[in-house]
């Protein structure tokens, strides 16, 4: 049914006054788990039986549902680039961290020879670069940052 139709119900049925004045069904509260699909079905059979205060019932609880679908997910979407844009500015931190090439790794407390074998193989230049190697664990990448700030210190 073209939403013009869905349209023209809501508008006659508020004009009409409601069902006492045309005599249908009551406009019954839509169940509250429905999603705007649901609701817009559930009008379009309240409209083919001619209960119009229902059917726009149902229509205006459609499109109230489908706006806060759209609010969630547009919430849902700032977080992500929220998220998105602290790690962005956290690789540009940890790019400035550099990692001299006369750094021994070895003198990092807490790193597991594993860690110490691949950081002293790769030799990154930066924290950023250390944090690309597969396998470095977050544990060793903030041992190996707290040492970088105590050297530089």
């Amino acid at each position: 049914m073209p939403d013009m139709t869905r349209i023209a119900c809501c508008i006659l049925a508020a004009a009409l006054g409601g069902c006492a004045a045309i005599g249908t069904e009551r406009p019954a509260e839509p169940d509250s788990a429905a999603t705007p699909a649901q609701l817009q079905a559930d009008g379009d059979a309240a409209l083919e039986r001619q209960a119009y205060p229902l059917a726009a019932n149902y229509y205006r609880r459609a499109a109230e549902r489908a706006d806060d679908e759209r609010v969630a997910e547009q919430a849902t979407q700032i977080a992500y680039d929220n998220q998105q844009q602290r790690e962005a500015a956290a690789r540009h931190r940890d790019r400035l961290i550099t990692i001299s090439g006369s750094f021994d790794f070895a003198a990092v407390p807490g790193l597991s020879s594993e860690m110490l074998e691949r950081l002293t193989l790769v030799r990154p230049a930066n924290l950023d670069e250390a944090s690309r190697i597969a396998g470095v664990t977050p544990a060793a990448l903030s041992a190996l940052h707290f040492a970088l700030v105590r050297q530089a210190a």
